[in-house]
């Protein structure tokens, strides 16, 4: 099943990307990234990119009100720490 979850995971990344695409990080949130397995198993189907999970709870949402908040309000812009962990390959 954790398999299952891993290719439909990976299936709707690319689903999103394009060739050539430049990205080298992936972030993991909310339930999933409590998932050991999971969260390493990814880790693996992507060697060439650094794969992070938040010890966030809402990162999502919080990383959606930081889109914004950069777009309306530059230049107060802080640092916010998302106690990103990176998982190793």
């Amino acid at each position: 099943m954790i398999l299952d979850l891993i290719d439909l995971a990976i299936e709707s990344i690319h689903l999103i990307t394009v060739e050539g695409d430049k990205t080298r990080n992936l972030n993991i949130k909310e339930g999933f990234s409590k998932i050991p397995i999971f969260t390493q198993l990814m880790a693996n189907r992507f060697p060439d990119m650094k794969v992070y999970t938040s010890e966030i709870f809402n990162a999502t949402s919080l990383s959606d009100a930081l889109v914004l908040w950069k777009g309306l309000e530059p230049a107060q812009q802080g640092e916010v720490d998302l106690r990103l962990k990176i998982i190793k390959q």
